[in-house]
């Protein structure tokens, strides 16, 4: 099972969609979290949202990323005589419960290629901190 899950100060995942993302069947777009000594990583793989219909905020130790997309395609052929008009809505939400060593005034967020990399640092002090082995004895 991976860290992120299992460290109570980074705290769980929560999930929470409205349509099929992409249409692939999916609730949400792919996500994935990495840790390392100074920070945690996000990753959402969002190919076709645009930067301006990403929104991100942090609200009570939680960071809530999401998109809604509203799009209209119209053709029209005169020498055919159709007129043709798509609507589509795709929207995702996501939660991440961040734990007290996560310095939330820091957070930073780059777009590139349909990617989203979320950097979420933490605190000095829990930069600091190392694991505590515990020595297994034989009985």
């Amino acid at each position: 099972m991976n860290n992120y899950l299992m460290n109570k100060d980074f705290g769980s995942l929560m999930d929470s969609a409205f349509d099929n993302w992409m249409g692939l069947g999916s609730k949400f777009p792919p996500m994935n979290i990495k840790e390392a000594k100074d920070n945690y990583t996000v990753e959402l793989e969002i190919p076709g949202v645009d930067l301006k219909d990403i929104k991100l905020k942090v609200n009570k130790h939680v960071l809530e990323v999401s998109s809604e997309v509203d799009e209209e395609r119209e053709e029209h052929n005169e020498d055919e005589k159709y007129l043709m008009k798509e609507t589509s809505h795709r929207s995702f939400s996501r939660e991440i419960s961040l734990g007290d060593d996560v310095n939330e005034d820091a957070i930073t967020a780059h777009f590139t290629n349909g990617i989203l990399n979320i950097t979420l640092p933490k605190k000095e002090e829990a930069k600091s901190e190392e694991p505590k082995l515990i020595p297994v004895e034989e009985n």
